[in-house]
């Protein structure tokens, strides 16, 4: 089940998180990768938008708690 869509620039995210740009960009592909969030572009200028799949994060959870370290 995905979380309520919603939309941040790279640029907000970079500083909320502390992050370079690239850095920020390696963990975003890494999360899609993963099947943690999917994104969207959308509107006219393209916002990325993001969904969060809530299911993915407890069974990554859930894998690290019976095997000590994530999937």
């Amino acid at each position: 089940m995905y979380h309520k869509e919603f939309y941040k620039t790279d640029k907000d995210f970079c500083i909320e998180l502390s992050m370079g740009q690239k850095e920020f960009r390696n963990a975003k592909n890494r999360l899609i990768l993963l099947g943690i969030i999917e994104t969207n572009l959308k509107g006219v200028p393209a916002k990325t938008y993001y969904k969060v799949n809530r299911e993915k994060i407890l069974d990554l959870i859930s894998s690290l708690a019976q095997r000590d370290k994530l999937v």
